[in-house]
């Protein structure tokens, strides 16, 4: 909650000076009891928790505690929360039918999980519900469903989305998660030294990886990759730059234009920090071409913010009145 108030004192309708905190009430136990280990890890067959997965297993002796046995599937945040999509329950059984060969070879155990916690996000007023969830809510969602594991669990993996130079305020979060640990179960941030081309040269030179690959929400039963979202044009291009695209079959649609790239390669807050990754990584291997589409796209997010009243009233706001407008007419 420390950490949340420092980022997020205006967004909250703070002053920058409150550092109080909502005060934790729970009954204490005193006895606890020492179960045997086992670790899990989230599970999205995207690029973050296969690299997770891929480490481990080169890493980490299968009989050592911290080896990764389960793997935690969830329905509920990123598959099911589109109302326009529906329930989803059957493109989520169609993904869990398509990582059995995946869940053989790896010789792990898959975990499918419901949940209904990202419906319960408070009113997003000026900030749109997707940005609440991931300023606030994703992290300790994670943290809650493996809670509910404790059980059985001792330790879980939370894979990182970005690299340590590219942390900012986030819910998924290093500064977060272990914070959100218990005595039966370590939370742990997994994965945040290596950016994400170079996650995905490691897991392209991985088959069973290339052959499992989910990064897309628009997916569907039949076709896990849409291969025209911006995600999926976004790891096209990070697939490129390992010599693996040809290789990644669940990806449909080929390889991205520089055409392709401003026309579907959308760059917003969360994603934005990318794109100087990518745009080095393909100037190594000669598609300089790619890179200057990128750049294009940089221009028009930062134009776009440029051009956003909401967000230069907010910058003011917060940054010569001291939020005093925002605590005044608008709220937490």
């Amino acid at each position: 909650m420390a950490y949340y108030i420092n980022w997020y004192w205006y967004k909250f309708a703070r002053k920058r000076e409150d550092k109080s905190l909502i005060e934790i009430e729970a009954v204490l136990q005193k006895k606890g009891y020492q179960k045997p280990a086992r670790t899990a890890a989230f599970f999205s067959a995207g690029v973050d928790s296969l690299y997770t997965v891929r480490r481990n297993q080169l890493n980490v002796p299968k009989e050592h505690a911290g080896s990764i046995k389960d793997l935690i599937f969830v329905h509920g945040f990123d598959i099911g929360v589109i109302p326009e999509r529906g329930a989803e329950e059957e493109f989520f059984d169609y993904i869990i039918q398509g990582l059995q060969e995946f869940i053989e070879k790896t010789g792990l155990n898959l975990i499918p999980t419901f949940t209904n916690l990202r419906s319960l996000t408070h009113k997003a007023d000026l900030f749109s519900s997707n940005q609440v969830w991931l300023d606030e809510y994703m992290g300790p969602a994670m943290a809650a469903v493996a809670h509910g594991l404790s059980g059985r669990l001792s330790d879980v993996l939370i894979s990182s989305s970005y690299e340590i130079p590219k942390l900012h305020p986030f819910s998924s979060h290093p500064m977060i998660e272990p914070h959100l640990s218990s005595y039966d179960l370590r939370v742990h941030h997994d994965g945040e030294r290596l950016n994400r081309v170079e996650r995905v040269k490691l897991i392209a030179e991985w088959p069973l990886a290339l052959s499992t690959l989910r990064v897309c929400f628009d997916g569907e039963t039949g076709q896990l990759n849409c291969g025209k979202c911006p995600k999926c044009i976004r790891t096209k291009l990070e697939l490129m730059c390992a010599g693996k695209l040809q290789e990644a079959h669940t990806l449909p649609g080929g390889e991205p234009t520089a055409q392709t790239i401003k026309d579907g390669l959308h760059l917003a807050n969360q994603t934005i920090s990318f794109a100087s990754t990518l745009k080095a990584s393909l100037k190594e291997i000669g598609r300089a071409d790619l890179a200057r589409a990128i750049t294009y796209k940089e221009w028009q997010y930062y134009l776009s913010q440029v051009a956003n009243w909401k967000k230069i009233f907010s910058t003011v706001d917060k940054v010569v009145l001291k939020g005093w407008l925002r605590r005044k007419f608008i709220g937490p």
